[in-house]
C-alpha cells in the first residue's frame, strides 16, 4: 500500500470518528411544558452621610483635628492623616460582602 492510499484510509476513519460525535439515537423522547418561576437580585450600596466626613492628624497627642478639608494643613514628612466617614449601607439579599478602598489618584 503506498502513502497515498494509507493517508486516504486515515482521514477517512477520522471523518467517520468526527460524525459519529455529532449526534446520538435514542429509541425515547418526552416534551413537557414548565411554567417559569420569579428570579430576585440582591441589592448592596454605600452612601456616605452628609456632614459626617473628617480629616485628623493622628501622629501628634493629642490629635489634631483638621475638619473637613486638609488642604489648608502642611503637611511634614511623619505626619499621619486619617479620614473617618459613616455611611448609610442598604442591602437585600444573603451572603453579600463588600470592600471599601482609597483612591488616591487625585491627591
Amino acid at each position: 500500500m503506498n502513502k497515498a492510499t494509507k493517508g486516504a484510509i486515515a482521514a477517512g476513519a477520522a471523518a467517520v470518528l468526527l460524525l459519529g460525535g455529532l449526534g446520538s439515537y435514542a429509541l425515547w423522547q418526552d416534551t413537557e411544558t414548565v411554567t417559569g418561576g420569579e428570579i430576585n437580585s440582591g441589592e448592596l450600596n454605600f452612601a456616605p452621610v452628609p456632614g459626617t466626613a473628617n480629616w485628623t492628624e493622628t501622629s501628634v497627642t493629642p490629635n489634631a483635628d483638621l475638619g473637613t478639608d486638609p488642604s489648608t494643613f502642611p503637611i511634614v514628612p511623619g505626619d499621619v492623616l486619617e479620614y473617618s466617614t459613616q455611611y448609610t449601607v442598604n442591602w437585600a439579599g444573603d451572603n453579600l460582602r463588600a470592600t471599601i478602598t482609597a483612591d488616591f489618584t487625585d491627591v
